[in-house]
């Protein structure tokens, strides 16, 4: 649903006709010319399906029956993680989360580079958590968090500073 289909005649690139498809998927170019026409299907989070029908031709009403199938698109979520004096944090636990309410679906864990760098490589179309954790020597364990709103196929960048629990004493 919500997925915009236009149409170009394969002899001119300009496009004449266009609709949106509504929930059974199903949309209609009217009122074209008889010839082969080139189709495009976009919707923001998805790769472009692009493709030719066969020619239109008198009396052939099967020939205009064409569909077209989009791809969610995917791009890399990166970052540095850093810590509150803006140091890079080398081997701090990454984790890409999904947020369900009061459960989190964790999607996937890497660990930070030497330059406190991380990437999480092939993400879809969504509203994610990225979190950081590090434990140092003394067994302090930092940590700190980033919302993103990631929308493919543009890549996205969270960076995470994480800071030391506040000290008790």
């Amino acid at each position: 649903e919500g997925v915009t289909v236009s149409g170009a005649l394969s002899t001119d690139a300009t496009v004449t006709a266009s609709d949106t498809t509504n929930a059974m998927g199903e949309y209609a170019l009217t009122a074209l010319d008889l010839g082969t026409w080139n189709l495009k299907a976009s919707k923001t989070g998805y790769v472009d399906a692009t493709g030719s029908t066969a020619a239109l031709v008198p009396g052939d009403p099967d020939a205009a029956d064409y569909d077209l199938e989009l791809t969610p698109a995917t791009a890399a979520i990166s970052g540095t993680v850093t810590d509150d004096t803006d140091t890079a944090v080398s081997g701090a636990t990454v984790k890409l989360v999904f947020p369900m309410g009061d459960d989190d679906y964790l999607i996937a864990e890497t660990t930070t580079d030497v330059d406190g760098k991380y990437s999480f490589a092939t993400v879809g179309t969504g509203d994610y958590v990225v979190t950081a954790s590090f434990t140092d020597l003394s067994d302090v364990t930092s940590t700190g968090s980033a919302d993103v709103t990631h929308v493919g196929p543009t890549a996205s960048t969270a960076d995470i500073q994480i800071e030391a629990p506040a000290d008790d004493s």
